[in-house]
């Protein structure tokens, strides 16, 4: 199968998300496809399309999916990834080249802003087939691109002096899986991307590949790029290549597309549609409650009767009623006389008027069903814990399980950031290299990414544990600051560095994972509080050049030893 085919394929199984994401992120109305009640039917045209349009107006929505969704993301990507390079013996030099025109461009092209646009649509994304069941996770894409401002009036970017101005070349962004993807054949290989932008005329495609793949698949590729260049064609409709650029990447497509089972299951969007049909009702039922229905029975309305010239006669004259105009509102009188009737004695008969008033639903019938079913869609997407933290019946247990499901689900998004960082930055490097004319410059560098989760603030419990691992060596100082909330680690422990004890005016903890004077201390003291002899403690501490007295610890010590 050619890739134009499997691009096809796979366009017709993202179609459905284009409305999806407008009913997760904007619009639940969309021209009444959102809207779960009865519509109305064998009606004239016109009278339809006024329902309708009442409907529409009258049409409450409270978006859970959107607040379900930017939960998640929050929890994954609220705080920006860490990310370094794995040091190497002999490349520390080049290392820090590296990382510091990176951490540049991290910054000035909005990764992190990126990676939260991409994480929101990876979490409805999954694709469908021709039946409309979802036949695959939920795939967003990344896709990494030269900015038009780079090109030269020669459709070329030119050398660049050094990484700073190559990456400056760069960048990257969230495209919507509706207009991109990465196509794979059929062992689950890359083979090519597709991105489409524009309309109309000027509708254009962008497809990358390795130059022979492309090839064989019955693209033109300039002959200058050699088999294993990775080639980027822009297309018309009709097929015409109107720009290509070729880099030496090794193989590198230039999008990444994260993956994971969709978040926003067809279960919870039913149950928004339900919450939104909830509330629309909820609604009208108000308007019933402010502007009460009546009813009269049996009742003759107030009128008069007229002749065919309009003038007033009388019922006996079999003139044409009219009715007189109903006054309602506060201090409103109107007087309501039986319908007559003849019977067959030929006897005037009135009836019993009466006034029936329809009443307004216990709106509790409405509350009800939307708690329902706010709790099936946090079920759905493991954050069960949101309605729990007000309830004052669930267990503690139920909470603590609630929680875990919740970081539970946020692990697996991670995973997939960390790759996509991983993915971006080595990318980067490699594409920076080309434009600086040094293609294996950074080859060996390997970028070590960590996602840092925020489902959950820590408790002065959490905080307390992470102090206790640090002081027994457990942790390293940089993932203890991480647990507690430091944002910004390396940029604490210089400043820690920097400040002087007010005792003994020595410098604190310096930075890395070296351990302060005060920390050898605490962690002596531990150990002969345990028993363990004073010398062999000093030396566990790494406290050599230190002599012990042989006195108790004063917080052992006997009252009269004191005296």
């Amino acid at each position: 199968m050619s890739i134009n085919d499997l691009i096809r394929q796979q366009l017709a199984r993202r179609e459905h998300l284009r409305a999806l994401e407008e009913f997760i992120l904007t619009d639940q109305w969309q021209g009444g496809d959102g809207w779960t009640g009865p519509h109305p039917v064998d009606l004239p045209s016109g009278t339809k399309r006024d329902i309708t349009t009442l409907i529409e107006r009258q049409f409450v929505s409270r978006n859970i999916l959107a607040e379900v969704v930017t939960r998640h993301r929050d929890g994954v990507v609220g705080l920006e990834p860490r990310w370094e390079f794995a040091q190497r013996t002999g490349r520390k030099k080049l290392t820090d080249e590296a990382e510091a025109a990176l951490t540049s461009w991290w910054d000035d092209t909005g990764i992190p802003a990126v990676l939260q646009a991409a994480v929101r649509t990876l979490l409805f994304s999954g694709e469908k087939d021709g039946k409309r069941h979802i036949v695959g996770p939920g795939r967003s894409p990344l896709r990494m691109h030269i900015r038009s401002r780079s090109v030269d009036d020669s459709g070329r970017v030119p050398r660049r002096a050094s990484l700073e101005e190559a990456l400056a070349d760069i960048s990257v962004h969230a495209a919507a899986p509706y207009a991109a993807g990465i196509v794979r054949n059929e062992d689950g290989d890359a083979i090519a991307t597709h991105y489409a932008y524009g309309a109309g005329d000027d509708a254009r495609v962008e497809v990358t590949g390795v130059a022979w793949v492309l090839r064989s698949n019955g693209f033109t590729v300039p002959s200058e790029y050699p088999p294993d260049a990775t080639v980027v064609l822009v297309l018309k409709k009709n097929g015409d290549v109107v720009d290509d650029a070729g880099y030496a990447l090794g193989g590198r497509l230039l999008m990444h597309e994260m993956e994971r089972e969709p978040l926003v299951t067809p279960a919870a969007i039913s149950q928004q549609k339900l919450i939104n049909k909830a509330y629309t009702m909820m609604s009208h039922n108000l308007d019933i409650a402010g502007f009460t229905e009546r009813t009269l029975l049996n009742a003759q309305m107030p009128g008069h009767y007229v002749d065919e010239a309009g003038q007033r006669v009388s019922s006996d004259d079999g003139g044409t009623f009219v009715p007189d105009p109903l006054h309602v509102g506060a201090g409103a009188t109107n007087f309501f006389a039986g319908i007559a009737s003849v019977d067959d004695n030929g006897v005037t008969r009135y009836a019993n008027p009466s006034v029936v008033y329809r009443d307004p639903v216990n709106p509790e019938a409405f509350t009800r069903t939307i708690d329902a079913a706010e709790i099936a869609v946090l079920k759905e997407a493991k954050q069960l814990h949101v309605a729990l933290a007000g309830d004052g019946v669930a267990s503690g247990a139920s909470r603590i399980q609630a929680a875990n499901d919740f970081v539970g689900s946020l692990e697996t998004t991670a995973v997939e950031v960390q790759k996509a960082v991983r993915w971006a930055l080595d990318t980067a490097l490699s594409l920076a290299s080309v434009l600086m004319g040094a293609p294996s410059r950074y080859e060996e560098l390997r970028p070590v990414v960590t996602a840092r989760l925020s489902a959950v603030q820590p408790t002065p419990e959490d905080v307390k544990a992470t102090i206790d691992k640090k002081i027994a060596g457990l942790v390293s100082r940089q993932t203890a600051m991480s647990e507690v909330g430091v944002e910004d680690v390396d940029a604490e422990i210089k400043k820690i560095a920097s400040e002087t004890d007010t005792v003994t005016g020595e410098g604190m903890p310096v930075a890395g994972d070296e351990i302060s004077l005060r920390d050898r201390a605490e962690a002596f003291a531990v150990l002969f509080r345990a028993g363990i002899g004073p010398e062999s403690a000093l030396r566990t501490a790494g406290l050599t050049e230190a002599e012990h007295t042989g006195a108790a610890p004063i917080t052992l010590r006997q009252p009269e030893d004191a005296a």
